[in-house]
C-alpha cells in the first residue's frame, strides 16, 4: 500500500538519491517500521537461548525491525547487515545523533536536521538505503 507515499516506484522509498530530494515518504513509513509495534517470535527467543548457553557466535540478520535486540541478543553478537533504527546519523557529515531524539522528531512529523554547526544535512535512522556505501 505504497500509493499513499506518492513515490515513482516502490524501491524509491529506500533510495538515498530520492531521500535527499524528498525525505517525507521515508519518514512517514518509518513511523510504521520503528521497533515496538511487533514482538519477537519463538525463533528470536531460540537464538537468545543459544546465546545464553554459550552456543551463539554471531546472529546475522537482514531485518531492520530490531526484533533480535528486543529478544535480548547482545549487540556484540548481532550483525545487522541492513542497519537498524537503534542508531541515527547525519546523511552529510555522518555524525551520530541520539536515536530517541530522532524518533521523537519523526513521530512529530518533523525532519531531523544535523545539529553540527556548519552542517545542513538531514539525520536518519541508520538503515541502509540503496545507493549508500
Amino acid at each position: 500500500n505504497l500509493q499513499q507515499y506518492h513515490i515513482p516506484e516502490p524501491s524509491a522509498i529506500f533510495d538515498i538519491t530520492f531521500f535527499v530530494r524528498n525525505p517525507k515518504p521515508f519518514f512517514m513509513l518509518a513511523k510504521e517500521l520503528y521497533p515496538g509495534k511487533y514482538s519477537p517470535n519463538i525463533v528470536h527467543y531460540f537464538v537468545r537461548l543459544l546465546q545464553e548457553k554459550g552456543l551463539l557466535l554471531r546472529n546475522y540478520t537482514q531485518n531492520i525491525d530490531g526484533l533480535e535486540r528486543l529478544a535480548g541478543i547482545k549487540p556484540g553478537r548481532l550483525v545487522e547487515s541492513h542497519g537498524s533504527f537503534a542508531t541515527a546519523s547525519c546523511t552529510v557529515c555522518h555524525s551520530k545523533h541520539d536515536s530517541e531524539e530522532v524518533k521523537a522528531l519523526i513521530f512529530k512529523n518533523k525532519i531531523p536536521q544535523c545539529r553540527h554547526k556548519f552542517c545542513t544535512g538531514m539525520v536518519k535512522p541508520d538503515v541502509v538505503f540503496f545507493g549508500e556505501d
